[in-house]
């Protein structure tokens, strides 16, 4: 009789969770205006958990509504494919090895082996391509998923997804943005590789990135911005803090600012989707530029 009792009350359960919708994720988003299009700029994080969604009705709206679909850049097509070839692996006769130092490569062999990659392929890749790979073995590890679907529950992929077949445009190219890590001294690139090691082999230090889902959940940018700064503030070299900081936000929002800038002139409305550390700190971000620019710029959502 009890047995039957359950089956009776997992059956209702079915149906109060088809019935009684998930609370809404608010998201970092923005609106902007001022120019002769408005524009929606919704912050990304690249990899997620499922209790980020689904997003406010008010995001999906937007969304439906923008003629145009913005993103960072094209990660898909033949030439992104053919920039990451080129540019994430050594060229033959050069390995992983011959750049960096013993101690950090027993490190990349120790976290490979944890995260059950084969060191003949990794050891032909370049530092700043395994930080990349470990970060969101990383992500994926703090929300309980694999690597593939932690991408799959980013930010940027769930809006593709929605979206369906509106047209897009980007604002960089995979060999634009690759390029600049690849650019990185070899002395930061280490520094990043050791730090995303360790990330692996001990990642519970890893509260902070264990809480992005639910700040995006919350619209809590401000965390975000605290939590980034604390780190950089942490830094035990400032040089290579700076390094990192200047080339991939500071450069980049400029740049960035300046193509949504022309789109805001343009004839079509916008929905932009774009990593959030490039939207949350304080006088270093794109909204910054953009009101710069004398665009207004205020939260899609009120608290």
């Amino acid at each position: 009789m009890k047995r039957k009792w359950w089956i009776v009350a997992l059956a209702a359960l079915a149906l109060l969770t088809a019935i009684l919708p998930k609370e809404e994720s608010r998201g970092i988003c923005y609106r902007v205006t001022g120019g002769k299009s408005e524009m929606t700029i919704l912050g990304s994080i690249h990899a997620g958990s499922r209790d980020m969604y689904p997003m406010h009705r008010d995001i999906r709206q937007a969304l439906k509504q923008a003629d145009l679909l913005v993103f960072e850049c094209d990660t898909e097509g033949a030439e992104a494919t053919a920039a990451t070839q080129a540019l994430m692996f050594y060229p033959a006769g050069e390995q992983l090895a011959d750049h960096i130092r013993p101690e950090c490569l027993a490190q990349v062999e120790t976290a490979a082996n944890k995260l059950g990659y084969d060191m003949t392929l990794l050891n032909r890749m370049k530092p700043w391509a395994l930080v990349s790979l470990f970060s969101v073995e990383n992500m994926a590890d703090t929300t309980g998923g694999t690597s593939q679907q932690a991408t799959e529950l980013g930010v940027e992929t769930q809006v593709q997804k929605l979206a369906g077949d509106k047209p897009r445009a980007y604002l960089e190219t995979a060999e634009m943005q690759l390029g600049l890590m690849d650019n990185f001294t070899p002395e930061l690139q280490q520094y990043l590789l050791t730090d995303a090691c360790e990330a692996v082999l001990n990642p519970a230090e890893n509260s902070d990135v264990a809480q992005w889902p639910t700040w995006w959940r919350e619209g809590n940018a401000k965390a975000f911005a605290e939590s980034y700064q604390q780190e950089m503030n942490a830094e035990p070299n400032p040089t290579l803090a700076h390094e990192y900081h200047t080339a991939l936000i500071t450069t980049r929002n400029q740049h960035m600012a300046n193509e949504l800038a022309k789109l805001l002139e343009g004839d079509q409305s916008t929905f932009v989707t774009l990593g959030l550390m490039h939207l949350v700190l304080e006088n270093d971000s794109i909204l910054t530029e953009l009101t710069k620019k004398g665009y207004t710029v205020e939260p899609l959502l009120r608290p």
